[in-house]
């Protein structure tokens, strides 16, 4: 009778306990606060600008000054052109000296007259003389001392008929303060070279001026200085046949040049395509 009685209050106690303990997990699930939707966790708006404007993260890694403007403002466009040629007259003074006579070097003063038909096309007339020339020392050598050659041949003038074409417009910055615009250009044509002649005999030399056809070819580049006034320097190949030393052949005579050149009329203006951008 009395281990009934220890067992009865036995389960009644574990019973309770029971119970109790269920209370408890329910009233700490009712007192932890629920989880945060997914959308409140994302991060809070980068930066306030002020006012009600915020600034996304993107925005931020920009600088101060662009931020807030539209897109046509932060980024730089290309700069136009800052010379144009088309439908203008160059003329161009220039000197030069030949760089490749093994037996003279011979120096030109040269004048140039060009029309630009299209901003990359134009054509253009030098006509050049030589009127100083210097003896090298195969020269003193060969004819004065070894009289080996007998005749001899240097240019005395050229008249020039080309076209050139400038496929390439480009800048350099200079002392990060200054960007200097220059162009690059080949150009190829043909005319006349007029060539002295001397032939060494008994008694005193005999010289003459011939007139030989002659094709030219070269390139170079301009600079701009301002809207009428450019710096240039080119190299051109003259190329022509003669016969010396009773043989007949073909010359390159390369004569390398430096001047500046002139633009009519002096100003020029953009032309632009309809068009419109808006912001």
């Amino acid at each position: 009778m009395k281990l009934l009685s220890l067992t009865c209050t036995l389960a009644c106690a574990l019973l309770f306990s029971a119970v109790a303990l269920a209370q408890d997990d329910t009233s700490g699930a009712a007192d932890k606060p629920a989880d945060k939707p997914a959308a409140d966790t994302a991060a809070a708006p980068a930066k306030d600008t002020g006012g009600d404007k915020t600034v996304s993260a993107e925005e931020q890694a920009e600088p101060e000054e662009t931020v807030g403007k539209p897109l046509s403002d932060r980024i730089k466009a290309v700069s136009r052109k800052s010379f144009l040629k088309k439908n203008r007259f160059e003329l161009s003074p220039s000197a030069g000296l030949s760089v490749n006579d093994a037996f003279f070097r011979s120096y030109f003063f040269n004048i140039d007259a060009g029309y630009h038909i299209m901003e990359p096309f134009s054509v253009e007339l030098r006509l050049g003389i030589s009127p100083i020339d210097e003896k090298l020392e195969p020269v003193r050598f060969l004819r004065d001392e070894a009289y080996v050659l007998t005749e001899l041949a240097r240019p005395f003038y050229l008249a020039d008929l080309s076209g050139t074409f400038t496929p390439l417009y480009g800048k350099i910055s200079l002392f990060s303060d200054w960007i200097w615009h220059y162009d690059l250009y080949v150009d190829g044509g043909g005319g006349v070279l007029g060539v002295w002649k001397t032939s060494s005999g008994i008694g005193n030399p005999i010289t003459a001026l011939a007139h030989q056809p002659m094709l030219s070819i070269g390139g170079g580049m301009r600079g701009f200085i301002n809207e009428w006034l450019v710096v240039h320097v080119d190299v051109r190949d003259y190329i022509y046949p003669t016969v010396l030393q009773s043989l007949s052949t073909v010359q390159n005579l390369l004569v390398l040049s430096v001047g500046v050149g002139f633009f009519f009329p002096f100003g020029f203006e953009y032309e632009y395509d309809g068009y419109k951008v808006e912001s």
